[in-house]
């Protein structure tokens, strides 16, 4: 009895040893950044040049990992800070951080938008930066829910709720977009006039549901 006793609380130890790492690799939540969760297939995400499959209970995001949908492919992003970022089919996104302001003071999280859509609900707080960047623009917010597109080389960016600020990269100009209305960046970098929000937009990213509440919107732009 007490040799299959002493023989149980080694294999616990080894059990410990040797599954205890790869538990805290999929599961821990020390350099994670959120978790994507998939809405359709196909859905990737590529980090340290390894391509990794997203599974029903969805895989930890971290910082500079790409995410990828394929054609037919819609994947949702859960930050650890409460905001949400809907990708529609066909996008690449990488989730990084800069260094922004005049002030210098702090990261701000960056969604670089290589190409594709995406919609993001993020909520109000006056300590909190969010930054979505394409090729040709960079789109600053703070606490609103807004659709960004690039394609083409061109950007476009729609406003649901709250406010957001549309910056050329080349030019340097910028404009607010306020709710109902989209801006857009040229492929030549030039900033063009406001439009009424075009339906067509919202296509792919209607899995992410209703607009925001007016509690969690701040109307306001954060300094770029």
């Amino acid at each position: 009895m007490k040799q299959t006793s002493k023989l149980f609380s080694l294999l616990s130890v080894i059990s410990v040893l040797f599954l205890s790492p790869f538990s805290t690799h999929a599961f821990g939540t020390g350099d994670t950044l959120g978790v994507v969760t998939i809405k359709n297939r196909p859905v990737w995400v590529v980090r340290d040049g390894e391509k990794l499959s997203v599974n029903n209970f969805g895989l930890n995001v971290k910082l500079n990992d790409i995410v990828k949908t394929e054609e037919g492919g819609q994947a949702q992003i859960a930050l650890n800070n409460g905001n949400n970022i809907y990708i529609a089919s066909g996008t690449e996104i990488r989730l990084t951080e800069m260094v922004v302001g005049e002030k210098k003071s702090g990261f701000t999280k960056v969604i670089k938008l290589f190409y594709g859509k995406i919609r993001a609900k993020v909520q109000q707080t006056r300590k909190q930066r969010f930054i979505v960047k394409t090729t040709t623009a960079t789109i600053g917010v703070k606490g609103t829910d807004f659709i960004t597109e690039f394609a083409n080389e061109q950007t476009r960016v729609g406003t649901l709720e709250g406010l957001v600020n549309l910056l050329s990269d080349k030019t340097q100009e910028n404009i607010d977009i306020p709710p109902g209305s989209m801006g857009s960046v040229s492929i030549a970098g030039e900033l063009m006039p406001l439009e009424e929000f075009a339906g067509e937009l919202m296509e792919g990213v209607e899995f992410a549901g209703k607009k925001m509440d007016v509690d969690d919107i701040a109307g306001e732009k954060i300094e770029l």
